[in-house]
């Protein structure tokens, strides 16, 4: 896949709503990066660009030496929303879509997941809370041989020791070909599993090493991002 993700001048609007204006940054691959930035400034957009679920209006995303103009596609992998599964899904029938629809699935993995935290397989989908509908959503979306893990926001609303399997599952996904991106705004939860950190701002996005802000600012990640963004 190359040694970088290539962000060249990456452009979105909604209508009036300029929400990405030029972005154009490299990220280092076998990574796990953190996004972060404020409520509505772009960072579900720039998840979704790189999934192709949506499609920029100018510039482009390319992995490697291959650009994401479909080719690519199957090297990433976005975390659905538990909405996307039908109604009348188990979680059975939810691994098998994965399993029919998603290059690199490893179907084993998934069931040992769903094992593992106690999940029967014939549980209907629309009957699970919403807290395990999006845990289900995350052990399959991890149960992916991928290049490129997309992750928007994935523990928002678990107790603190569902946050810390999931960091735990996050470094187990990881070797030198892999990279995670999540986007949170759960800090002192992952700070700690990240290797670099993307802010994206209006202007002047920053892309750094959490090792370079700890040694170069004596800062913790959180505290140099409430710096940078202060004015925001």
């Amino acid at each position: 896949m190359g040694n970088k993700i290539r962000i060249q001048g990456l452009y979105k609007s909604f209508g009036e709503n300029q929400v990405l204006n030029g972005l154009t940054v490299e990220l280092e691959t076998g990574r796990v990066i953190g996004l972060l930035g404020e409520n509505g400034i772009g960072k579900t957009t720039l998840l979704q660009l790189m999934a192709e679920i949506l499609h920029p209006d100018q510039g482009y995303i390319s992995y490697g030496n291959m650009e994401h103009n479909g080719t690519a596609k199957g090297c990433v992998s976005f975390l659905l929303e538990p909405e996307y599964f039908y109604s009348w899904m188990s979680i059975n029938d939810a691994i098998h879509f994965y399993r029919d629809n998603f290059k690199g699935f490893n179907e084993s993995k998934a069931k040992a997941y769903c094992n593992q935290f106690h999940f029967n397989l014939k549980d209907k989908i629309k009957k699970l809370s919403k807290g395990e509908k999006e845990k289900v959503s995350i052990l399959l979306n991890l149960s992916r041989n991928a290049c490129v893990y997309l992750l928007d926001e994935p523990a928002g609303g678990f107790d603190p020791k569902f946050k810390k399997e999931i960091m735990h599952l996050i470094l187990e996904t990881m070797d030198e070909n892999k990279t995670i991106i999540l986007s949170t705004h759960l800090l002192k939860d992952f700070e700690n599993v990240f290797d670099d950190v993307l802010i994206l701002r209006k202007d002047n996005s920053v892309y750094m090493t959490c090792e370079d802000i700890r040694q170069n600012f004596g800062k913790s990640v959180e505290d140099y991002y409430l710096e940078v963004t202060k004015n925001d």
